[in-house]
């Protein structure tokens, strides 16, 4: 959705972004789309499971937005998850319950790439609030695996480099987008070391209620659990 937030809410959230940045746990790691850093022998080395890739990038917490903040009322806002949950033609959406990973920020400095993967949770929204110069695309693959179907062949060839299929979005400072990470192979690509960083607000939804992440997901991502 392109232009949702107004452009001064859009420097608010950056704002609040830049504020709490010495938060961000900062990591990089070679691991598979579906976060596993460590080789699983029953799978040919081609496979998805054994192909494994570089993710740099950092997550400021969701225990580092105080309530009241800005990014955490647009989070919690029963107006923004009824509207989300109408979009997506749902009974309801959940805040995500994972108190570190339900309300978050995505951080690519000069240099990072958040490599091909799938999200646990059900719905992700992401408001881009600073672009980067160059680089920091967000590209995905609808829909390439689902309940019947884990779509390795599909999968495969995305990381070996093929594009048929793989969209890319051109996202502004203000664009929100709503996204079913958990189905659709995403990743944004690097920033160039020259760049500015790209900074991104990051709101987890859930159709059930209490969903938490993998705690081994949660210490990849921001360097401890709760």
């Amino acid at each position: 959705m392109k232009d949702l937030v107004r452009p001064e809410a859009a420097t608010l959230l950056n704002n609040e972004i830049v504020e709490r940045k010495n938060t961000t746990h900062f990591s990089r790691q070679v691991m598979n789309p579906y976060f596993h850093t460590e080789v699983n022998d029953a799978f040919p080395n081609d496979h998805p499971v054994t192909t494994f890739l570089e993710r740099s990038s950092g997550f400021i917490p969701g225990d580092s937005w105080e309530s009241g903040c800005a990014t955490d009322v647009m989070f919690r806002a029963a107006e923004i998850t009824r509207f989300f949950a109408d979009r997506l033609e749902i009974p309801k959406l959940n805040c995500y319950a994972d108190p570190l990973a339900g309300l978050t920020a995505n951080i690519l400095d000069p240099g990072q790439i958040f490599t091909w993967h799938f999200d646990t949770n059900d719905f992700a929204v992401t408001v881009l609030v600073q672009e980067a110069d160059e680089g920091g695309l967000f590209e995905y693959y609808p829909a390439i695996r689902n309940a019947d179907d884990e779509g390795f062949e599909r999968i495969a060839a995305v990381l070996a480099g093929e594009r048929e299929g793989v969209h890319t979005l051109d996202l502004r400072p203000g664009d929100l987008q709503i996204f079913r990470g958990r189905r659709s192979l995403h990743q944004v690509s690097r920033v160039p070391a020259n760049s500015r960083p790209r900074h991104a607000t990051v709101f987890a939804y859930t159709e059930e209620t209490g969903v938490i992440g993998r705690l081994a997901r949660t210490r990849q991502l921001f360097g401890r659990v709760l």
